[in-house]
C-alpha cells in the first residue's frame, strides 16, 4: 500500500501515527511529494485530479 504525503498535511500524519500504533507501518510504502498550484506533481495528479497529496 502506498501513502503519498506532504509534510504539512495533518491527515497524512494521522495515518502515519495510526499505522505505527497498529503495526501496519511496515506494509506502507511512504512516498513524499510536494505539490502546489504553480508546481504540479504529475504522479499525484494522475491519482488525484485536485492535486492533493492526502492519504
Amino acid at each position: 500500500m502506498q501513502l503519498l504525503y506532504q509534510t504539512h498535511s495533518p491527515y497524512a500524519r494521522k495515518v502515519l501515527v495510526f499505522a505505527h500504533e497498529t503495526k501496519l507501518l511496515p506494509q506502507l510504502d511512504v512516498v513524499h511529494h510536494e505539490t502546489s498550484p504553480t508546481r504540479q506533481n504529475e504522479m499525484v495528479y494522475r491519482y488525484n485530479p485536485l492535486g492533493r497529496c492526502l492519504c
